[in-house]
């Protein structure tokens, strides 16, 4: 067996090469990145064009990739790429809860008795099919909170450990620009905003209820519309998702985030990395008080709320008082570098060894 790890991201067999526009897709490419600049050895499945797009960003020689069909994508190219590559052998594979979109692959991984163990990462809830599929494998999780962790069970799951992160926290360093003192304050929403449980109608109805001249202090930014809407309030403007590696950029021009969404049963996205990547633009976070949004504005970092009164009150201290908005804003940085980075170092101490 080769003391390699194969690296399979299901992207990788799918049309689209490109830099990533969501936090997903940034996570697995940075992760990939680092553990080469670590020195590990591994090898990547991947569609031709994807091949090349990842050689040109990470410098990984030609052998270290496991060529896909450029005709086949999905299921099928990594069906054929596995049979391809039946005869070799891996000590772990390493993949993502998004890995339900290669059943196929899975299945050939199996049974081609391609690696020894698995090694899963689980940033977001994974569906039953990837729970029993990757039970199959003796598996050890790396999971984002509690709540994804507690999916394994059965099969051959091993370890099952909370574990998890922003990555390029290095995106959102870089100083402020010093605000006039008459320019409005800038809060900000951001995520998949044309998801209804994500709390846009609570921030507008606790814009409503601020006073005139507090009002007037406010701009609302709502980031993350697929198509956005006009909202006929002069004090609101709405955007498209902000691509990962401009969004330290954006969130510099940014005073508060809010994080309003009540509905965390629903929520797709349990680690709240647009909340953490406010954070670590000194932003001070509103956050409904709940589960792990909440835990985001505790220790100083920010204020909580449970109605649209509460939430309309904290956007008020904050607009007139920026003071708070500087300390809290500090506070929330140092929060979210010592909480909720990603370490692919303490990672490879964790889960690969030496």
């Amino acid at each position: 067996m080769d003391s390699i790890m194969l690296f399979l991201d299901p992207a990788f067999f799918f049309p689209g090469a490109a830099p990533p526009a969501e936090e997903g897709s940034y996570f697995r490419l940075r992760l990939l990145a680092e553990l080469i600049q670590a020195g590990r050895r591994l090898v990547i499945p991947a569609r031709p064009e994807w091949a090349a797009f990842l050689r040109d960003r990470t410098g990984l020689p030609p052998e270290c990739w496991l060529a896909g069909s450029d005709r086949l994508s999905g299921n099928w190219g990594a069906l054929l790429a596995f049979y391809r590559a039946r005869h070799r052998r891996f000590s772990l594979l390493l993949t993502f809860e998004t890995v339900g979109a290669l059943p196929m692959g899975l299945w050939a991984i199996r049974q081609f008795r391609m690696v020894g163990r698995a090694l899963l990462i689980a940033r977001r809830p994974p569906t039953r099919a990837v729970v029993r599929a990757m039970g199959r494998f003796p598996c050890t999780v790396a999971a984002a909170n509690r709540r994804i962790a507690q999916a394994f069970t059965g099969g051959l799951y091993g370890e099952v450990d909370v574990f998890g992160g922003l990555a390029g926290a290095h995106r959102f360093d870089g100083l402020r620009p010093s605000p006039s003192p008459d320019a409005p304050v800038a809060f900000c929403v951001m995520g998949d905003l044309s998801q209804g449980w994500r709390g846009v109608s609570v921030v507008l109805r606790a814009l409503d209820r601020l006073p005139e001249d507090v009002a007037d202090r406010v701009r609302v930014h709502l980031v993350g519309f697929r198509s956005p809407p006009r909202i006929p309030n002069p004090r609101v403007q709405t955007y498209p998702p902000v691509p990962c590696e401009e969004r330290g950029n954006f969130l510099r021009q940014m005073d508060v985030m809010i994080a309003p969404s009540a509905e965390e049963e629903n929520m797709l996205e349990t680690f709240d990395e647009t909340v953490v990547q406010g954070m670590l633009a000194g932003l001070p976070v509103i956050a409904f008080d709940a589960g792990t949004v909440g835990e985001k504005a505790q220790d100083g970092a920010g204020l909580t709320f449970q109605t649209d009164e509460e939430l309309a009150s904290a956007m008020a201290a904050f607009a007139t008082d920026p003071d708070r908005r500087r300390r809290m804003g500090e506070r929330a940085r140092a929060n979210a570098l010592a909480r909720y980075c990603w370490n692919t170092s303490e990672f490879i101490r964790r889960y690969l060894g030496p």
